[in-house]
């Protein structure tokens, strides 16, 4: 029975370090230090942006005089190609000086590619590593409704 648990405790410690490696880190410029959770300006909003090749998890702050209005279908990350992923998340209303925590993520969740242009998922840290040196220092906009948040990636 013990040996079980210590088995157990090393599965889920290596299933913590799996996934925490294959997170991505965020610059608002691309001198910045690259962070897990970044904070952007837009006109009329303030985003926290973290997340990976499978969500987004975003805390939006209405830092206008007028409500913020999302439909459950009008998200999109852009690439700076001009790439948009159609991203789907909850029907959002934010009031003046309020703030609202959503998940987004692809809309069509079929293939095995993610977020970023990224696959969903890799076998090791050094597999994420060498599978994605393409996304470094690479410009990306999250557009919300009518705002649009600016934002480079790393990892």
């Amino acid at each position: 029975m013990y040996e079980m648990r210590i088995l157990f405790s090393c599965f889920l410690f290596c299933s913590a370090l799996l996934s925490q490696g294959q997170s991505l880190k965020f610059k608002a410029n691309l001198d910045d230090h690259a962070v897990k959770k970044l904070w952007v300006k837009g006109q009329g909003v303030e985003v926290r942006v973290e997340g990976d090749s499978e969500k987004l998890e975003v805390l939006i702050k209405n830092t206008s005089n007028e409500y913020i209005l999302v439909e459950a279908d009008d998200y999109s990350l852009i690439h700076h190609t001009g790439v948009k992923d159609k991203l789907c998340g909850p029907f959002l209303k934010i009031g003046p000086g309020e703030r609202e925590s959503i998940t987004l993520s692809l809309c069509d969740q079929k293939g095995k590619m993610g977020l970023f242009g990224l696959y969903r998922a890799y076998d090791s840290h050094e597999d994420f590593q060498e599978q994605t040196l393409f996304i470094v220092d690479k410009h990306f906009k999250l557009r919300l409704g009518d705002s649009l948040v600016d934002f480079y990636t790393t990892r």
